[in-house]
């Protein structure tokens, strides 16, 4: 077990830490908050294929920014001098980091809870708060953020277009992102991966900021695809009955849809039938009519005498 001096100045260490991360995240909030602003605003209906890879470079460090501020991982070159390293797991093994992401922050307050009882000492109210305001900024700030960006992701892959049918974003691993973007889902017409994996490979420009003056380059636009799914036309409705589309909502109409065909097959029938229903009554021939005789004849009443009209 460590003295109680090494105890002491491990904990003043890990505080001051805690602190930093506090201030590095709470600062990040602007640019994270601006990034996917310009991220959100490029993207539009009608895009074409090298649009799409146009802004997929600028999503990739959008998606750096966000590990940064949560793990603490750092994969572009930056002139930033880091003090202290990564007191996570969730980092890759190689990878470059500063050790003041949202991770180490909750990793340093575990770790000072353990200090404080080995110190048999409570932790002072200051530090108490310090933990609060951390989780609050990761829950009520950067949390929706980061759903922002995956809603973002969502938004690209939903676009439509008369140059592409289909664009995706597929993650193979912790660093590699791929954009394909196919027509007629069979032909591919761009497939690009992220050009920086981490620090010390990156090609970018020291501390680079894209999402400040990013703008998507135009260039001679491609004829529009003979897509059949992004031309306008007339919607095409699936063949499905509303009792179906109550099922599969978890409604129960199997009674009510027997009551209901029960009932029109009766109705049916009435309409359908031709004759009146059998009578339980004996069938009865019908009298014959009266002969006539061959002298007879039928003589209008102003034929006859007046004598005999009167009588």
């Amino acid at each position: 077990m460590a003295s109680k001096e090494a105890l002491v100045a491990r904990k003043n260490d890990r505080e001051a830490q805690l602190r930093l991360v506090y201030a590095t995240v709470e600062a990040y909030v602007p640019t994270y908050e601006k990034a996917l602003d310009t991220l959100q605003k490029h993207l539009q209906h009608n895009m074409t294929a090298d649009a799409l890879g146009q802004w997929f470079d600028l999503y990739v460090r959008v998606v750096d920014l966000a590990v940064e501020i949560r793990r603490g991982e750092v994969r572009h070159c930056t002139e930033r001098t880091f003090k202290y390293k990564s007191r996570t797991k969730t980092c890759r093994a190689s990878a470059t980091t500063n050790g003041l992401g949202i991770d180490d922050g909750n990793a340093l307050i575990i770790e000072l809870d353990s200090i404080y009882r080995h110190l048999k000492k409570r932790k002072p109210m200051h530090l108490d708060t310090l933990e609060s305001q951390l989780d609050i900024l990761d829950r009520d700030t950067v949390g929706p953020l980061d759903k922002r960006l995956s809603e973002c992701k969502k938004q690209m892959e939903g676009l439509h277009s008369a140059y592409y049918s289909s664009a995706s974003l597929i993650v193979h691993g912790d660093v590699h992102v791929e954009l394909i973007v196919r027509h007629d889902d069979s032909i591919i017409l761009l497939r690009k991966q992220r050009s920086c994996v981490e620090y010390a490979t990156c090609s970018c420009p020291m501390d680079a900021a894209p999402w400040d003056s990013f703008a998507i380059n135009v260039t001679a636009a491609p004829p529009p695809a003979a897509n059949p799914a992004t031309n306008l036309g007339p919607p095409t409705v699936s063949n499905v009955s509303l009792n179906d589309l109550k099922k599969s909502y978890g409604v129960d109409v199997d009674e009510r849809e027997r009551s209901l065909e029960a009932f029109q097959n009766e109705v049916e029938q009435q309409h359908t039938s031709t004759g009146l229903p059998p009578s339980k009554r004996p069938r009865v021939s019908p009298l014959p009519p009266p002969p006539l005789s061959s002298t007879s004849a039928l003589v209008h009443t102003s034929q006859l005498p007046s004598n005999r009209r009167m009588s």
